[in-house]
């Protein structure tokens, strides 16, 4: 029994013992985001969410490192890292690094301070990161023992995402009008020749979405540029011809008006007319009357 405890106890200095002589990274990566992407949102192929850059074009990513890297013993306390690379590797196995920090530069961050680092990298080519599947990505953070003389990796945090896409120079401008016009309600037509153009642009849209959901993203671009120029058309359409439409129903309305005062008022004067001529009938009738008497006496 007494071997037992005494057993027991051992280890537990055993256990103390390691625990004291670790040194526990709490450091993060806090947050990051893909700055200005050629498109993001659903996208009915690749069915689902996607961050998007064209083929060819520059991807920015901005990631934000939080340090709160405690020491245990004999330090026992929160220290600084020295964060010697931030890095991002997408599925297709080429690293992209952050210019801001190295081996021989590293940046330090205080405890309970965050720094943002910016990664920029050309998005390659379909041949190399294919545009017909979303793509998932793993971001690095490296830290190092000091900022001077013979430096050791230390550390590193890690961030996994996913929904990432390379697209094609078609799949980009399908997506870029789609997302254009995306959600805008259908305007007030007083216009017959704009609400056609309107229905025509519709039909299009139709015709573009259907494509691209089946991966024909060359026809879909050919429907979406005709829906985008017959939308144009249609609010110009009605901005010209919808306007005068409405001012020549006022001027015909003002026309009816002013002729219905014309009319009433020659009523008016064929009345007053009706009445004077009366009167002078009757008049005239009165006199002949007396004439008649006084030839009488």
């Amino acid at each position: 029994m007494k071997k037992k405890i005494f057993l027991t106890y051992l280890l537990s200095i055993l256990v103390l013992m390691i625990a004291m002589n670790m040194a526990t990274v709490n450091a993060s990566i806090s947050t990051h985001n893909w700055i200005e992407p050629t498109y993001t949102g659903s996208d009915s192929f690749l069915g689902t969410t996607v961050t998007a850059y064209k083929t060819g074009s520059t991807a920015k990513l901005v990631v934000n490192a939080y340090s709160d890297y405690y020491v245990g013993y004999p330090y026992y306390g929160y220290k600084p890292v020295n964060v010697s690379a931030v890095k991002v590797c997408p599925d297709w196995n080429i690293n992209y690094t952050s210019t801001e920090a190295a081996l021989d530069s590293p940046i330090v961050i205080q405890p309970y301070q965050y720094h943002i680092f910016t990664i920029n990298f050309t998005m390659p080519d379909t041949t190399i990161a294919s545009n017909l599947i979303v793509h998932n990505y793993r971001i690095y953070v490296e830290h190092v023992n000091s900022t001077a003389g013979a430096k050791k990796i230390v550390g590193t945090w890690t961030y996994s995402g996913s929904g990432f896409a390379v697209y094609s120079a078609e799949q980009a401008d399908s997506m870029q009008i789609y997302q254009k016009y995306s959600g805008i309600p259908t305007p007030t037509f007083t216009s017959p020749e704009a609400r056609i153009l309107w229905t025509r642009a519709l039909v299009e849209s139709s015709i573009g979405a259907r494509s691209y959901g089946l991966g024909n993203f060359t026809d879909a671009k050919t429907h979406y540029q005709a829906m985008d120029s017959l939308i144009q058309q249609a609010l110009q359409t009605e901005a010209t011809k919808g306007g005068a439409y409405t001012d020549s129903q006022t001027y015909s309305n003002t026309k009816n008006a002013d002729a219905a005062i014309v009319e009433a008022n020659a009523a008016m004067m064929q009345s007053y007319g009706y009445i004077l001529l009366g009167l002078g009938l009757t008049l005239f009738g009165i006199g002949a009357i007396i004439y008649g008497i006084r030839r009488q006496s």
